[in-house]
């Protein structure tokens, strides 16, 4: 018989994992063809016993594959046809690199930086966001990135997880002597009195404050007892949650002077009854 390898011809280039064909034509000019089988060099791969001949195969083996087909015909009669080579090339090894903590505060960022090629394509979920070698995630969301080498061969990342933690919100709330809380950010009050603030989410996490006279607390729930004139002026605080994220708020007390009357002895007092 008489046969030869139609496809792939020789020196062409695959990407490791990608289906390879091959294809060959045989015929016997005193009989018929039986069969058609496929070598990797003295690996049988597979074998067609019609035409066309072909054999499929995931690529495997990196580097020079040498392959040849060795035809059969009705008596048994065998012949193998020129070989044909091809280089199967290694994928690149996709790796993601985050700069900076992969968990952070709303209006932060994180740099992903991508290796093992020269051409990249990155992907929020499956929607493509941006190329270059790095990518700055803003957004929560699942990161990978396509990379491509010289060989034009591509491989996807594993998937970085991003995650972006909302910022806390305060409200403000403050009470003055034994009142009811007010919902408010500023608020007048009179010399002697007692200022309780109580801002909200009622949580253990960290506060801190600051106001008039190089004022400090540590507290959600500091107290002013008795305040005076130079207590007056805007009291600051900070809010900082277990993903370390903060808010901040801030209180204008206005203090009044406290107004009191002074009776000589001797003065009368005179009530009248204004009907």
């Amino acid at each position: 018989p008489i046969v030869s390898i139609t496809t792939p011809t020789t020196n062409a280039r695959f990407c490791e994992g990608s289906t390879i064909t091959l294809s060959a034509t045989a015929s016997d000019n005193d009989g018929s063809v039986s069969s058609v089988s496929f070598f990797n060099g003295s690996t049988l791969l597979g074998t067609d016993t019609s035409s066309p001949y072909t054999y499929s195969f995931s690529s495997t083996v990196i580097g020079n594959n040498t392959f040849t087909a060795v035809a059969t015909d009705n008596v048994g009669a065998k012949t193998t046809s020129t070989s044909v080579s091809i280089m199967i090339t290694a994928l690149p090894i996709a790796t993601i690199a985050a700069v900076g903590a992969s968990s952070f505060c709303e209006g932060g960022s994180v740099t992903l930086t991508a290796t093992g090629g020269s051409d990249f394509t990155w992907y929020q979920g499956s929607t493509v966001v941006g190329t270059g070698s790095s990518y700055i995630a803003h957004s929560s969301g699942s990161f990978s990135v396509s990379v491509t080498n010289a060989n034009n061969c591509s491989s996807l990342s594993s998937a970085s997880i991003i995650t972006v933690n909302p910022l806390p919100t305060i409200a403000a709330y403050v009470r003055v002597n034994t009142t009811a809380w007010q919902n408010v950010n500023a608020i007048t009050v009179v010399e002697k009195d007692t200022i309780s603030f109580g801002p909200q989410p009622i949580t253990a996490s960290t506060w801190q404050w600051t106001g008039p006279n190089s004022y400090t607390a540590s507290v959600r729930t500091p107290v002013i007892n008795g305040i005076a004139l130079t207590g007056q002026g805007v009291y600051t605080v900070t809010f900082t949650d277990a993903n370390g994220c903060i808010a901040s708020d801030s209180y204008t007390i206005t203090v009044l002077k406290k107004q009191t009357i002074t009776l000589n002895a001797g003065w009368n007092l005179i009530a009248f009854n204004l009907n």
